[in-house]
């Protein structure tokens, strides 16, 4: 999976930023909100209206609106959306409207949508570690430790073992390159006494 662009971060970490609208309160989202409206006034250069019954109206509407179309966003996502994506909208009428504002809000949220499904995949699908070789040699050590230590308890061995039981000791020359029989080995060093085949440093 491709990794993020540096605007895909961006939006993911303002999507944690902070409470979502949804859970604030009626007096916290028209307080909110008309700080949000004065900075896409200027991010955006969009008129704010003179007439104030209009802009107390225009703040009321914006409010409902977003805790009931856009509850999942916070108002730190409201204002980013309009620097990425407000500049550059056409501008119905002289003042600022509804419409125009849930434009770039519904333009936002998909894009964030998307981003939110990607953001899952990747935890569904984390990035695979690469193992050294002296990593997976000594993953295969403590598996024929663990297979002798069964053996001590008197569990029956499988007919057939790994090939990296061979593989592992022979490379650590515990037994020769030309030994074919496994079992042989272990009967020997259970013969033996032998605790280990293996010791942890």
């Amino acid at each position: 999976m491709a990794a993020l662009t540096r605007e895909e971060v961006t939006i993911l970490e303002k999507k944690y930023a902070e409470t979502v609208i949804g859970q604030l309160s009626r007096p916290q989202v028209l307080t909110k909100a008309a700080e949000a409206i004065q900075r896409i006034h200027v991010i955006t250069g969009w008129s704010v209206p003179d007439d104030k019954i209009y802009t107390k109206i225009l703040i009321e509407e914006f409010s409902l609106k977003l805790v009931e179309g856009f509850p999942n966003l916070n108002f730190q996502e409201v204002v980013y959306a309009f620097r990425k994506n407000g500049i550059g909208v056409k501008d119905w009428g002289k003042n600022m409207n509804l419409e125009l504002i849930v434009q770039v809000l519904a333009q936002y949220s998909e894009e964030r949508k998307q981003l939110s499904m990607q953001e899952e995949r990747m935890k569904d699908n984390p990035t695979q570690r690469i193992y050294s070789e002296e990593e997976i040699r000594n993953d295969y050590r403590a598996n024929v430790e663990a297979f002798y230590q069964r053996c001590r308890r008197g569990i029956i061995p499988p007919d057939d073992l790994p090939d990296y039981f061979k593989e592992i000791l022979v490379y650590d020359k515990l037994i020769h390159p030309d030994s074919n029989d496994l079992h042989a080995f272990f009967a020997d060093c259970l013969q033996n006494g032998f605790l280990n085949i293996y010791v942890k440093s």
